[in-house]
């Protein structure tokens, strides 16, 4: 696994995707901000300095005896992978939204976009970190700085 770092990418989901011949299965992207960050449902991830944003890749051999099905878990797969690595660095009540999003203290910290193309699956995910969210979320959404007061490593996180 490598992890390829840039400062700024349209979405690192697209980065990775539109450049896939350079990676290998569980190579990793990030970006320290994105321009275009992409949810699900087609709606807009608002993407700040402070957070972790990045993409890994897996990929589907085409000799698989994994159903497409085992696929649809990702998503669950990556939440509770995002769980256990903050959990190395702040042991906090995190929790598990069906079927993308993981929060802490009822306010979504991290949101994960999975996304198919042939046998690629780039699983997104973005981490409210050290960011401040808009007024406009502060009802829904939260960093984990803005929780508990720390200031946080990124890098620590996106390799936790």
């Amino acid at each position: 696994m490598k992890i390829y770092s840039y400062e700024t990418l349209d979405s690192t989901n697209e980065f990775m995707k539109n450049n896939i011949s350079k990676f290998e299965e569980y190579d990793a992207v990030t970006a320290e901000t994105q321009t275009l960050g992409k949810a699900r449902r087609g709606n807009t991830w608002v993407s700040q300095k402070g957070m972790a944003l990045f993409t890994f890749l897996v990929k589907k051999d085409e000799n698989s005896s994994i159903d497409d099905s085992e696929y649809l878990k990702l998503s669950l797969i990556a939440g509770l992978s995002v769980i256990k690595g903050l959990r190395k660095i702040e042991n906090l009540d995190y929790m598990f939204k069906w079927t993308n999003d993981v929060y802490l203290y009822g306010k979504k910290i991290t949101g994960i976009l999975v996304e198919r193309v042939e046998n690629n699956f780039f699983v997104g995910i973005g981490i409210n970190i050290n960011n401040s969210l808009p007024e406009e979320l502060s009802e829904t959404a939260a960093s984990i700085s803005e929780i508990t007061g720390k200031h946080y490593d990124i890098k620590e996180i996106i390799t936790s």
